[in-house]
């Protein structure tokens, strides 16, 4: 007799809804969080926009001045995962859209840049599920768009442990106001670096990281927040 069918999780493939504690200035509560790896269903939801992903790290040489332990951290094409952005209704993707990254004085996340989020179903990704779990408000109408990369010369980061963010803090570092251990993106952009992709697993190993170490509280998913677009670069609209 056939085992019956696992029911599939509405948020992507080995994806679910866990409660878990949460504790903000002494106070712990509970929070709705997604959990588990959405790879493969990022992967086959769309071959198309993986077919030019053969230039990743391992298959073009890195940066020029990017450390070693560093540039282990470049993505393999295999493990990276299609991206969506959305988009005003009416506005179309264009270079444009990548603004100057700079730290913030405050917090882990840059300001600048050109964030996109892990695509988890035909028009959805890692962002949409967080809005709708967070009821987070979105003021307006938007399109999602597809991202697809060129053949080669794409050089993203990949943090999917605290200790990989360790490496970048150690390598390119700076202290914010707060007295935090910070990423320097504006030093790690100005080697050429294209961005910095925050895996499923290295989101939970550093929203609250264990020690003293740094954590990127407040990126909240899965995501990639981009410094520069490879040359190349295009977006579909996502269907």
């Amino acid at each position: 007799m056939n085992p019956p069918l696992k029911p599939r999780s509405p948020y992507g493939e080995g994806r679910r809804r866990q409660y878990v504690d949460v504790t903000r200035d002494g106070k712990t509560r509970k929070e709705i969080r997604i959990v588990g790896s959405l790879t493969r269903s990022a992967t086959t939801v769309d071959p198309p926009s993986r077919s030019g992903l053969t230039g990743l790290a391992g298959d073009a040489a890195p940066p020029p001045g990017l450390p070693a332990p560093v540039a282990n951290l470049l993505t393999p094409a295999h493990l990276y995962p299609s991206q969506l952005i959305e988009l005003p209704t009416g506005a179309v993707p264009d270079p444009n859209l990548v603004t100057d990254v700079a730290n913030r004085r405050w917090g882990a996340k840059p300001a600048g840049g050109l964030w996109t989020a892990t695509r988890t179903g035909a028009t959805t990704s890692t962002w949409t599920e967080w809005r709708e779990n967070e009821q987070y408000g979105h003021h307006g109408q938007a399109n999602p768009w597809v991202m697809h990369l060129p053949d080669d010369g794409v050089h993203v980061l990949r943090i999917d442990t605290a200790a990989d963010l360790q490496t970048l803090v150690d390598h390119f570092g700076v202290n914010s106001d707060d007295d935090q251990p910070r990423i320097d993106y504006e030093a790690l952009a100005a080697t050429g670096v294209h961005g910095i992709w925050l895996t499923d697993a290295g989101q939970a190993a550093t929203r609250f990281p264990e020690g003293d170490g740094p954590d990127l509280y407040g990126w909240d998913m899965e995501c990639t927040v981009w410094f520069g677009l490879p040359d190349g670069t295009t977006f579909t609209p996502a269907t």
